[in-house]
């Protein structure tokens, strides 16, 4: 049997994906100089490579309009770069749709021919017993090991059927999008961040206000194109990461390095808590020499503020290399985690971070 099948796991019921749509009021630009590229930016029309914040809702196009997806489902309005395959626009037909439009624009609505393809016998799983956790019925949902999620649509002495089709494969969508936030690519800056296990990090820059988007991934190492489980033995050389794409215009590097050594405890050396080995070492990864300089001012003052004995242990260097990491790593806790308990992205939430969900 596959190794996916093997790896089934998390066993959960069923959510109902319907639920109440309403605005979330958007987070207003504070400084001077965000207030100014807040006017460039209102008329200017969104390009690739542009970062935008989207406030969507997606509803099947039959006349039962059923919620498939919404900026309220996922507790925040969705943040991407147009264009940046690392960071994944959260719903088919996002991208295509913001091209072109400005904060003036209001909301758009395109119908999206069965974004999530067709039904498929090949996404029809067979779990034999040994593998299948305590606990499975009949239309239970359940995560499988490569992070899909499937139901459970047969269950006997042999094993299981997990039905791993998307929920509404087949099926036609209308989606409505209004761009929120909008930082032009020749605004655009990133950098890359160690702070042990990237689930939590990626959470808690992302509530940042002027962080545009995230990814996480493979940072630094010796081993091109890593894998989780390459990454986890210790031996490739990378660091568990978070890439940040950020609007210079409304937080600024110092701030987003504030936030670094605020989010962790970077006087630890390859662990964070729990966490041990190489891969959980804490790291700045500069994208610009002046991130550079700055960094190292930073680690200066850090140090400086720490009682004797102590001092920071993080890398300061130029990024050198990143991979992004497997698509079931990316918003993980705002996806649910192993629990299925999704947590709130939504910029100056202050809610506690669940680190496993």
């Amino acid at each position: 049997m596959s190794a996916v099948a093997a790896s089934l796991f998390a066993a959960r019921p069923l959510r109902c994906l319907a639920r109440q749509h309403r605005r979330i009021p958007h987070e207003m630009f504070t400084t001077q100089a965000s207030v100014s590229a807040a006017a460039e930016d209102t008329a200017s029309a969104v390009r690739s490579g542009d970062a935008v914040g989207v406030r969507f809702r997606a509803v099947t196009a039959d006349a039962k309009q059923a919620v498939v997806d919404s900026s309220e489902s996922v507790r925040s309005d969705a943040y991407f770069v147009v264009g940046d395959t690392s960071v994944p626009a959260r719903f088919p037909g996002l991208e295509s749709l913001v091209l072109g439009l400005t904060l003036r624009s209001g909301a758009v609505t395109k119908r999206i021919p069965a974004p999530f393809g067709q039904r498929s016998d090949a996404n029809l799983v067979e779990v034999p017993a040994m593998y299948v956790p305590p606990g499975l019925a009949n239309g239970v949902e359940v995560r499988m090991g490569d992070g899909r999620l499937g139901t459970v649509t047969k269950l006997d002495g042999e094993g299981v059927v997990v039905d791993c089709n998307h929920q509404f494969a087949g099926v036609d969508v209308d989606l409505t999008v209004e761009v929120v936030a909008h930082c032009p690519a020749s605004r655009l800056q990133s950098v890359v961040f160690g702070l042990g296990c990237f689930w939590s990090p990626q959470l808690k820059f992302d509530r940042v206000p002027g962080v545009m988007a995230s990814s996480v991934g493979y940072a630094n190492g010796l081993v091109a194109d890593p894998t989780y489980e390459d990454v986890c033995t210790g031996s490739t050389g990378h660091t568990e990461a978070v890439k940040i794409y950020f609007d210079p215009a409304v937080v600024s590097f110092e701030t987003l390095l504030d936030r670094f050594f605020e989010f962790h405890d970077a006087t630890q050396k390859n662990r964070q808590g729990n966490d041990v080995g190489t891969q959980y070492r804490s790291g700045i990864y500069a994208t610009t020499p002046e991130q550079l300089e700055l960094a190292q001012a930073a680690v200066a003052k850090k140090n400086a503020s720490l009682p004797p004995g102590k001092s920071v242990a993080s890398d300061v260097e130029m990024l050198k290399c990143y991979y992004v990491a497997e698509g079931y790593h990316q918003d993980y806790l705002a996806r649910g985690g192993g629990q299925g308990n999704a947590q709130s992205s939504r910029k100056l939430c202050a809610d506690p971070v669940r680190c496993y969900g």
